[in-house]
């Protein structure tokens, strides 16, 4: 046994010397790229032209395809790890948002936001497979995992505060859609796919759904930082990392109590997040212009303080294992073979089947030629003749020839064909089936009692004389005021005067939900917002009032459909460091209500979709 510490040594200097480079595929937001890093040497060695605004990418199991859904041009690129080329690109709904893979690696889901429905692309021949599959309103964040009731792909609809479930057996949305927080943007699956955690972006919250019955088991609302946009599981599925976009910080949730057990400051807005091959190191982008990537130490839960330029405005980020590199550790020695296991028992011989019947014997071949015959044996001399005397003795008989050889034996004639196996029987026709029996006639329906006789009417009093109408007070936009006293009633029953109307009161009118379809752009460095509105209301309203930061922007007035195009803010006049990503900045901060010919409000109603922006 002297060997052991040799043989362990060996295993111990090549698991020392073996290592794989990783890179990371990082979506340049206001670029339309991709750079790919060298997180090995934390070096950017290329960049990738995709489409325009690429949001949230996937990658296949087998890490050699990147897929990347392009918002600003409604299509998705195909990324070969092994050329870090695009090899396809195809189109898909409006505003494509984000990117899950099967397990199986067959197909890529899709998720489009201005369409509220997924694609579902075929990763053989990267083409879109089946009709779009409807889901909650403005889709975002998708996920995919093996749950227990199978594969299922699990839709953040940030339109419509649900999460819908998609067997990705048949392609169709199961149940009905989960409610959660609002505006949740972001999805992710524990690695045994017993739940999914759900960002909630307005409400600071994280939703976590148990997947058993597809419903919410609890909702984190506590160390949850400021507009959380990006979720992700690590490897060993232990703790949830929340990337928390306006207060520059990562909360992490312990997936056993689902409480929030540290924050991790940053040096920027964070968005996506992906893990280290080993588990070690978690990479998340930081936001800005130029953006760049973060790296978090695990064990400690803080920043190294090592960050990787990326381009502009970059989001989302996956990890490709490359070949490995260094040196193969030495062979460790073979420990002794272990003694052998005892034989199990001969299995029982299974009974011999029946003789199949022998065929009909063949012809026999013909009979070989006959062999040349042997030499004919030396007759013997005649014994010369005798005197007259006695007759002389006879000679002796020639020894007899010796017997030819036989000849060689023919050819053995062909075998005769097998016999042909029988045909089986015809099976005999299938009994019809018995006739129904008849239904039994129903029951009378029993009469229906007979209602009672009316009792007699009182006698109707007298009636008192009608007092004079009192003057009616000037009608308002909003609900009657109070009824003015009624006047005292006189000795004879006389009914007294009615109270005058008192003054119009004012009420906020209900704003019914607006319908909006618009687009931002950027013109001359302003940003302008083209809207389209539908409304359903009153024909008081005379105007929409548009707010953004809390002031004014503008007051449209009202027709049906408006039409209009005001000048926004820069975002990042809020917040320096924000986001350049309008979408975001639309859903969370610009607000729309309606003022009547009173100068009544409604209540604010939030810009609920839009179609995309360049």
């Amino acid at each position: 046994m002297k060997f052991l510490p040799a043989f362990i040594c060996a295993l111990l200097f090549a698991a020392q010397t073996l290592s794989a480079d990783q890179f990371a595929y990082v979506t340049n937001e206001v670029d339309g790229t991709v750079s790919v890093i060298d997180v090995t040497t934390n070096t950017d060695i290329t960049t990738i032209p995709v489409g325009s605004h690429p949001l949230y990418p996937a990658i296949t199991p087998d890490e050699e395809f990147v897929y990347v859904p392009n918002f600003g041009t409604n299509n998705v690129s195909v990324i070969s790890t092994a050329s870090n080329t695009v090899i396809a690109t195809t189109s898909v709904g409006l505003s494509p948002h984000a990117v899950a893979i099967t397990p199986n690696g067959l197909f890529a889901y899709v998720t489009n936001a201005g369409t509220s429905n997924v694609s579902v692309i075929d990763t053989t021949t990267n083409l879109v497979t089946g009709s779009p599959i409807a889901v909650g309103n403005a889709p975002f964040g998708i996920a995919i995992g093996s749950t227990p009731n199978g594969v299922y792909a699990y839709t953040a609809n940030a339109g419509s505060g649900t999460v819908s479930v998609i067997d990705t057996a048949t392609n169709t949305v199961v149940g009905a859609p989960i409610t959660v927080g609002t505006f949740p943007d972001a999805v992710a699956i524990t690695p045994d796919g017993l739940f999914v955690y759900v960002t909630n972006m307005l409400d600071d919250t994280v939703s976590v759904i148990d997947t058993t019955t597809n419903t919410v088991a609890t909702t984190i609302t506590t160390g949850i930082g400021t507009n959380p946009l990006f979720v992700a599981v690590r490897p060993d599925g232990m703790f949830a990392y929340v990337s928390n976009s306006a207060s520059d910080n990562i909360s992490v949730i312990s997936t056993a109590s689902n409480t929030v057990t540290a924050t991790i400051t940053l040096t920027g807005p964070p968005n996506g997040i992906a893990f280290s091959l080993d588990g070690a190191f978690a990479y998340v982008v930081l936001g800005g212009s130029p953006g760049e990537v973060g790296i978090i130490d695990l064990s400690t839960n803080t920043e190294t303080g090592t960050t990787v330029p990326a381009g502009n405005d970059p989001i989302g980020i996956v990890l490709a294992t490359g070949p490995a590199t260094g040196p193969t550790g030495a062979t460790g020695a073979t420990g002794p073979t272990g003694p052998t296991g005892p034989t199990g028992p001969t299995g029982v011989t299974g009974a011999t089947g029946p003789t199949g019947s022998t065929g009909p014997t063949g012809a026999t071949g013909p009979t070989g030629p006959t062999g040349p015959t042997g030499p004919t044996g030396v007759t013997g001399t005649t014994g010369p003749t005798g005197s007259t005397g006695p007759t002389g003795a006879t000679g002796p008989t020639g020894p007899t020839g010796a017997t030819g050889a036989t000849g060689p034996t023919g050819p053995t004639g062909p075998t005769g064909l097998t016999g042909s196996t029988g045909t089986t029987g015809p099976t005999g026709p299938t009994g019809s089936t018995g006739p129904t029996g008849l239904t039994g006639p129903t029951g009378a329906t029993g009469s229906a009692g007979t209602t009672g006789p009316t009792g007699p009417t009182g006698p109707t009093g007298p009636t008192g004389t009608t007092g004079p109408t009192g003057s009616t007070g000037a009608t308002g936009l909003g609900l009657p005021g109070p009824t003015g006293p009624t006047g005292p009633t006189s000795a004879t029953g006389a009914t007294g005067p009615t109270g005058s109307t008192g003054p119009a009161g004012t009420i906020e009118f209900l704003l019914q939900p607006l319908q909006f379809t618009g687009i931002v752009v950027k013109q001359n460095g302003k940003f302008l917002l083209q809207a389209e509105w539908l409304p359903s209301l009153t024909p008081d309203v005379i105007a929409y009032e548009i707010f953004g930061f809390d002031q004014l922007l503008a007051i449209v007035p009202s027709s049906s459909p408006l039409v209009f195009t005001t000048n926004l803010p820069n975002p990042n006049t809020k917040k320096p460091n924000w986001f350049s990503s309008y979408r975001y900045f639309l859903y969370n901060k610009y607000k729309v209500r309606a003022v009547d010919s009173n100068n009544n409000r409604s209540a604010f109603t939030n810009l609920v979709s839009f179609q995309g922006f360049n």
